[in-house]
């Protein structure tokens, strides 16, 4: 499993800012397993403020893993969500829950960033588990983060630099 070799606790939050902020998200991948196939890997652009600043648009990564009974489609999601509760962190701050299989969340644009098998996912998993996350600056957010996690994705063969530089070109300016 990749780790990040003691990230500056000055500028990062210990734990992936988990401590204090209350139990883990809710996540259906005992219903929903992530299927022993290749599988296109989306880069997702959601935004959720009407300024139109593309640096407010929430970014994730997702797959597609089935679909609920009432049709509605389930991914499997890496990205970081942002955190309210009080806690050892203030009250605003993100938190990397690692990967959550979920019912899939309204959004504004999805690329394909590339394919993958189970495996390959695993280890994006993996990676995007062992990317700290920065304590709150005002200017650092989730597609700061999820950029670093591709950039190692690229380093270590999981995608190709085309690919990570077309999908980012592409949802930059949601």
């Amino acid at each position: 499993m990749p780790q990040m070799h003691n990230p500056d606790p000055d500028i990062y939050l210990p734990n992936n800012g988990r401590a204090g902020c209350g139990a883990r998200p809710v996540d259906v991948d005992h219903l929903y397993r992530d299927p022993d196939v290749p599988l296109p890997v989306r880069l997702i652009a959601t935004r959720l403020s009407p300024s139109h600043n593309p640096r407010d648009t929430h970014w994730r990564i997702a797959w597609s893993v089935g679909t609920n009974p009432v049709g509605i489609p389930v991914e499997r999601q890496i990205h970081l969500m942002p955190t309210f509760a009080p806690g050892p962190y203030g009250s605003n701050h993100l938190t990397n829950w690692g990967a959550l299989t979920k019912i899939t969340e309204r959004y504004t644009k999805a690329v394909t960033l590339t394919t993958l098998s189970l495996a390959e996912r695993r280890r994006l998993e993996a990676i995007a588990g062992a990317t700290p996350v920065r304590k709150p600056d005002g200017a650092w957010n989730s597609q700061d983060w999820l950029v670093t996690v591709i950039e190692t994705s690229v380093q270590q063969g999981l995608v190709t630099r085309q690919d990570f530089r077309a999908a980012i070109d592409e949802i930059s300016g949601i």
